[in-house]
């Protein structure tokens, strides 16, 4: 797992949906201050085997820098 440290102000908070989730799926969406969103990572439609329906945490990564930059 890749590690850094975040500079500048950052704040981030993880809630689960309101409605019941997917079964065997994962999902990331980054949402914005403004109310937008933007999805990081969906493994619905990857798979099988399930392994590849989660994510390798620098690939969420990488995906969370190029919205952040």
């Amino acid at each position: 797992m890749a590690r850094g440290k975040w500079r500048g102000r950052a704040s981030s908070s993880s809630t689960a949906r309101a409605d019941e989730p997917r079964r065997g799926s994962f999902e990331v969406t980054l949402l914005r201050a403004d109310g937008s969103s933007a999805e990081l990572w969906t493994g619905l439609k990857k798979g099988p085997p399930r392994r590849l329906k989660f994510p390798e945490p620098h690939v969420v990564l990488e995906e969370l820098k190029k919205y952040l930059s």
